[in-house]
């Protein structure tokens, strides 16, 4: 005689301490979280979450928190339905992942992340790879780990897939 257990169905675990205005809706889940940090640490160099859930990307981009944690690095906390995303692509390198501006031209995001490779001689942070998302919105720059890119592209992309079917 073959007895059927309960399904259990629980929350990833390690995604409690997860800041964010937006909070996890009742029956949303989530499904995979993914950090990028650049620079040497929290002190020289932006850090930003993304929550993926079954409905929305849930976005933190901290800035950092300045020398030996001397001050609260600002963040901006974005909430993004995944059915309003339209348009996804690589979004060119020399774009800033923190403020979607051009690299060069923004000196805010990027003056601790080229003071951490002077002293350090290269950037020991994450290597970031920048997705671009597009819908009526207008557009977001996500920020992964360039080794974490096409893995949440494709996540992101099957979980957004059956809510256009709809």
């Amino acid at each position: 005689m073959f007895i059927r257990s309960p399904l259990v169905t629980t929350q990833p675990s390690g995604y409690d301490d997860f800041e964010n205005t937006f909070n996890v809706l009742r029956g949303e889940n989530i499904q995979k979280v993914y950090d990028c940090q650049e620079g040497c640490s929290s002190c020289c160099g932006p850090k930003t979450t993304i929550a993926l859930t079954n409905s929305r990307l849930i976005i933190r981009q901290q800035q950092p928190n300045g020398l030996f944690g001397t001050t609260n690095g600002g963040h901006i906390d974005t909430a993004i339905f995944l059915r309003d995303i339209e348009l996804m692509r690589e979004a060119k390198q020399e774009m800033c992942s923190s403020c979607g501006t051009l690299f060069l031209a923004c000196i805010t995001c990027t003056w601790p992340i080229l003071l951490c490779r002077l002293l350090c001689g290269s950037c020991c942070g994450d290597t970031p790879k920048t997705l671009e998302v597009k819908g009526a919105f207008g557009s977001e720059y996500l920020t992964f780990k360039t080794s974490n890119m096409v893995n949440a592209a494709t996540e992101i992309s099957s979980m957004i897939k059956p809510l256009k079917e709809n």
